[in-house]
């Protein structure tokens, strides 16, 4: 990891690059496989959103978090509709384990927040009714 230039300079492409050796890890095991999947896959939306690999992690703030999240919940299913809540719920919740692990683990917790912590989906989508029976359903919180 070189982090970018600045001080503290660590990028959110650093924290992907920790969070895939330390949590996520090489291997042929299944689920590895569909973690790495997962992790590629959010990076690529959120770089759609705009919220590049290379952005600090002291840089990032609630508005990328929004925008990331209003970008995945317009994602069109393989077999049509829009990607489901739970589907939503786990980019979501990837990219703030990810920055949370970075957080602690480049000593950034004093001078950088995770602007995914508490972040909802409900009335962003348009899709309450559906969100709603997803939560009574497993209780999930993001």
């Amino acid at each position: 990891m070189n982090p970018v230039k600045g001080a503290p300079g660590y990028s959110l492409g650093d924290a992907r690059e920790l969070y895939f050796n330390e949590r996520i890890g090489a291997g042929d095991d299944p689920r590895r496989q569909e973690a790495r999947k997962r992790l590629a896959k959010v990076f690529v939306r959120a770089a759609a959103a705009g919220l590049p690999a290379s952005t600090l992690l002291v840089n990032l703030t609630r508005q990328h978090a929004r925008a990331v999240r209003d970008h995945i919940l317009t994602y069109d299913k393989a077999g049509g509709g829009k990607i489901g809540p739970d589907s939503v719920k786990r980019d979501l919740a990837m990219m703030k384990a990810l920055i949370g692990h970075a957080l602690r683990e480049f000593d950034l917790k004093k001078t950088a927040h995770n602007p995914f912590e508490g972040l909802e989906i409900g009335a962003a989508s348009g899709r309450e009714n559906e969100i709603a029976a997803c939560d009574k359903r497993e209780g999930v919180v993001v």
